[in-house]
């Protein structure tokens, strides 16, 4: 019989305690959200990991749980600036995808 660790639910309960152990480095954090059973509430499907991976990325997110908030804020604010920008203005598709990614960050 298989253990609680070597169970899926097990394996991502385990990853999750390690991560402040890893000092919650973003590789580590988007490793652990791609190997469990995460489920996202409002559509019912598993949740955009790549999308989140490329956010983090794009907004400078390395590591550290305080250092997360702030830089995502930072992100967001980046991209209101750029949306509103009127000496370099966006295009229509680049504000499009700008308007879709500000919720999931």
């Amino acid at each position: 019989m298989a253990t609680l660790g070597q169970s899926i639910a097990g394996r991502f309960l385990l990853g999750m305690l390690r991560l402040p152990a890893a000092n919650f480095r973003r590789d580590a954090v988007m490793h652990w959200l791609t190997a469990g059973p995460v489920v996202e509430t409002e559509r019912g499907g598993t949740p955009p990991v790549n999308t989140w991976d490329a956010i983090t990325r794009e907004a400078g997110v390395v590591a550290n749980v305080q250092e997360w908030p702030r830089q995502l804020d930072r992100y967001v604010q980046r991209l209101k600036s750029k949306l509103h920008d009127p000496e370099h203005p966006v295009s229509d598709n680049e504000a499009e995808f700008i308007e879709r990614q500000m919720p999931q960050v």
